[in-house]
């Protein structure tokens, strides 16, 4: 495994098995941008000035995503000392 795909894994942000109408959502596309600007991976110019105003929209409005087989991507209330990162901590 190159060091890449290692820093990919290390920082999961989608833990979901995510159906296949949800895959290219504007959710998965931030989330996987996110892990790409973490990992120390290029997005371009355009996709991280789109990555920071998602961010920026999710501390705004106190949310995380999380995942709805069914539904897909959705927001929900961060949980102050839980929700810690950008998606809903499971486990509960």
């Amino acid at each position: 495994m190159d060091e890449q795909t290692r820093a990919r894994r290390v920082d999961n942000l989608i833990p979901w098995r995510v159906d296949v109408a949800h895959r290219w959502s504007h959710e998965a596309l931030m989330l996987r941008a996110e892990q790409r600007r973490r990992a120390g991976l290029p997005n371009g110019e355009e996709m991280d000035a789109r990555l920071d105003r998602w961010l920026a929209e999710l501390e705004r409005d106190g949310t995380v995503v999380d995942y709805d087989l069914a539904r897909g991507f959705v927001y929900v209330a961060r949980r102050p000392e839980i929700d810690t990162d950008l998606i809903h901590a499971t486990g509960d």
